[in-house]
């Protein structure tokens, strides 16, 4: 592995101890085994991506991590990836530590992090409460994020705690402590909040409190007969009930072969771009909402895209934010765009019969 400069003289006792901490048997050289189960303590790595760094810095393949060969890969200047992560995990700069601790958070064979795992990092370490909501973080991963793209190395990461600190009023100091001091990423699922007007049934309105009691076998609803069309069996008890007129979507009227032909039909006649309010209205017509996706996610993505001080988006834009949905939805963008496609063709049919 080819080498830049290597590392100055007030620095090498430093590597040394680092390598020596790691060298458990005492014998000189670094084991596979042993660099396993360090990377394994410290980085939540999986065995086939610790086997392939350690062919890496095993540069004459002897099996074993001499000194110089671990010297060699900690200075390369071509790493990226697992080889990126293990790097800052295994030899952690002069910092208190925080480089190591973002690394781990960044997850498999990322050096960098996205939206979602700096709000699931702001879970982890309970910095998410009243004064500092998912939708905040959201907004502060938007504004420290570089243009263009959609993840924040170690610097954007450390501006978004300054942030962070001064939206919950403490000192960044602590806020660094909470991250660098936090255990391993919790690996769990997502519970969802209780909400009030859906759990207490006391406070039903409408439909929902005329059906209160009734059995659900008289109140039906059955969705997706043929190409979109609904049946509905009213109970007596909704006889008097008139359900608000819902405005048309304009995939009704839309005659779509491609993405950007629905684009342009929620643009509306002689229109180039689409607000945000009709952005969520296309979100919420294709379906795209749920499975990863909240409405509030819809809002943010819009002003994601959004060039600066605009308030509309062309079709270039709608595209960063289709992929920014299928990131949200853990999916392809071309999944997104076929799920579009197939609701205009849903409402195309719907509109013929």
């Amino acid at each position: 592995m080819a080498a830049s400069t290597r590392p100055g003289t007030d620095k090498v006792q430093r590597v040394k101890d680092i390598f020596k901490r790691y060298d458990r048997d005492g014998d000189g050289f670094i084991s596979c085994a042993e660099l396993q189960a360090v990377l394994k303590a410290l980085g939540n790595f999986r065995d086939q991506d610790i086997g392939a760094i350690f062919s890496r810095i095993d540069a004459n393949g002897d099996g074993k991590l001499q000194f110089a060969e671990f010297v060699d890969w900690l200075v390369c200047d071509q790493v990226s990836g697992h080889d990126a992560r293990a790097r800052v995990v295994l030899a952690p700069s002069d910092d208190d530590g925080l480089a190591g601790a973002f690394a781990n958070f960044c997850g498999t064979g990322h050096a960098d992090m996205d939206c979602k795992t700096f709000t699931k990092l702001c879970k982890d370490v309970r910095l998410i409460d009243r004064h500092l909501s998912v939708t905040d973080v959201d907004l502060i991963f938007t504004k420290i994020v570089p243009k263009g793209k959609r993840r924040i190395g170690l610097s954007e990461f450390e501006q978004g705690l300054g942030i962070v600190a001064e939206r919950k009023r403490l000192a960044l100091d602590d806020v660094r402590s909470l991250i660098i001091e936090a255990p391993s990423p919790i690996l769990t699922g997502t519970k969802a909040d209780a909400v009030k007007f859906h759990d207490d049934r006391r406070r039903y309105t409408g439909t929902q409190r005329a059906t209160i009691g009734v059995h659900p076998q008289h109140v039906e609803v059955v969705a997706n007969l043929g190409t979109g069309r609904r049946r509905t069996e009213m109970h007596p008890a909704l006889s008097n009930y008139s359900a608000p007129q819902r405005q048309v979507s304009p995939l009704w009227g839309a005659s779509a072969q491609t993405p950007k032909d629905v684009f342009y039909a929620f643009c509306g006649p002689g229109v180039g771009d689409l607000d945000g309010g009709g952005f969520a209205k296309l979100c919420r017509d294709c379906r795209l909402v749920g499975g990863g996706l909240a409405a509030g996610d819809i809002d943010i993505i819009f002003l994601r895209v959004a060039l600066r001080g605009q308030r509309r988006i062309g079709f270039k834009q709608f595209e960063e934010a289709l992929s920014m949905i299928a990131d949200k939805k853990e999916t392809t963008h071309e999944a997104i765009e076929e799920a579009i496609l197939q609701a205009a063709a849903s409402a195309a049919g719907h509109n013929a019969a």
